[in-house]
């Protein structure tokens, strides 16, 4: 829930968008580009963008903002249609400098900026085609979308042999990069597990396509993770989490140990002695 004092990631990049885009020419091409944000920038968002007859659309953040009185909605006509043109109020303009802004850190501005500037030109019917071609018209139907997980979870084995091979040739100096793939690309297989029980399209969609592009990116590098690639597996685990999905990497703890073999580890840890400093 979000306050004013307090604004969501969700409501600090829909005006951040609207700021750089001012006015949005359109409802939709808004809205899409606020989503590209978070799928395409890979922005960690704090809230769901769930699916609508529309695709994906945050409108609890475009709801409190409108409440607020932040942004403004005007009516245009062009060729006989009526085009909606949204902007920042005055007090809109001086919350978001205010609020907003001094919380958005610069590399994620960054990535922001790569988006808006992407997609600013194009039609709201262009993003909205394309946002659905590539993330949800794919992914409504349960059986088709129950086979390509089956697919992906085949190749998680094959990639964690590969990466684990690769680990083998490295220097100790470049194999934390590689522990960490690791480690993510187990999750996944927990990720997959717990994605056949979710309905929402768009949240299919996201992980779907994320996972993809993990592979992509790492059958690019010879299997030797990249930056990028790491950037997506994070983003993948967060966005999982904040989804209600699947638990964080971060999250994880001794639950799944028996409770006697957990008390033993514990007296262990408390009986090792640490020898004073010489």
């Amino acid at each position: 829930m979000s306050s004013l004092k307090f604004p969501t990631k969700n409501i600090q990049f829909l005006l951040y968008a609207l700021n750089k885009l001012q006015p949005a020419k359109g409802r939709i091409k808004l809205y899409k580009i606020h989503y590209l944000i978070e799928r395409e920038g890979h922005v960690k968002y704090d809230m769901p963008i769930n699916q609508y007859p529309l695709g994906p659309v945050d409108y609890i953040s475009i709801n409190f903002c409108t409440e607020n009185d932040l942004i403004r909605e005007t009516v245009e006509e062009y060729f006989g249609y009526a085009c909606y043109s949204i902007s920042l109020t005055p007090q809109g303009k001086d919350y978001f400098d205010r609020e907003c802004l001094p919380k958005i850190k610069r590399d994620e501005a960054k990535k922001a900026d790569k988006i808006i500037e992407k997609y600013k030109n194009k039609t709201a019917t262009e993003i909205l085609n394309y946002v659905h071609e590539k993330y949800v018209d794919e992914f409504i139907d349960s059986t088709k979308t129950k086979e390509t997980i089956a697919g992906v979870q085949k190749n998680v084995p094959v990639f964690i042999n590969l990466v684990q091979k690769n680990l083998e040739k490295q220097s100790i100096e470049s194999k934390d990069k590689f522990f960490s793939a690791l480690g993510y690309l187990e999750h996944i297989e927990e990720i997959l597990n717990d994605i056949k029980n979710v309905k929402d399209a768009v949240k299919r969609g996201q992980v779907l396509s994320t996972i993809k592009e993990v592979f992509s990116s790492l059958k690019e590098s010879n299997y030797a993770p990249t930056s990028y690639a790491l950037e997506l597996l994070d983003y993948l685990d967060s966005y999982c989490e904040k989804e209600g999905i699947c638990k964080s990497m971060a999250n994880d703890d001794l639950s799944d140990i028996p409770e006697e073999e957990r008390k033993r580890l514990a007296k262990a840890i408390a009986e090792i002695q640490i020898p004073p400093f010489s």
